[in-house]
């Protein structure tokens, strides 16, 4: 999960470039759940720069969903904690089976359908 992160197309092509090399390494296939803040620049243009990153990250990869943080700033944890929450359960949801599921979530709440 990406909460407010930076994304590729915020930093120098020469900075990308050397970053990309390390991480070509790995695959891009892990799932993430781009969270981004409402409040994040006071400059409408890197407002927008900013916004528009995030959302071209995740459309990226069918596997990715990106989140607008209404309300929030930066800190997204402190501004909107049951999102920052809410997502990462989704996000452990995903990766686990509806047995394990089940069988890791509390009972006392009532452990639900992660795909409902």
């Amino acid at each position: 999960m990406l909460v407010d992160a930076n994304h590729v197309c915020w930093f120098t092509d020469a900075y990308v470039d050397a970053e990309m090399k390390e991480r070509e390494k790995s695959a891009a296939t892990i799932p993430v759940i781009d969270l981004v803040s409402e409040f994040n620049f006071p400059d409408s243009v890197y407002h927008a720069r900013w916004t528009a990153c995030h959302r071209q990250f995740a459309d990226a990869q069918p596997n990715r969903q990106g989140i607008f943080a209404y309300g929030s700033g930066h800190v997204i944890f402190r501004d909107n904690p049951s999102l920052v929450i809410s997502a990462i359960v989704k996000a452990y949801s995903g990766v686990l089976g509806k047995e394990q599921w089940y069988k890791k979530m509390p009972r006392g709440g009532g452990a639900t359908d992660p795909s409902a």
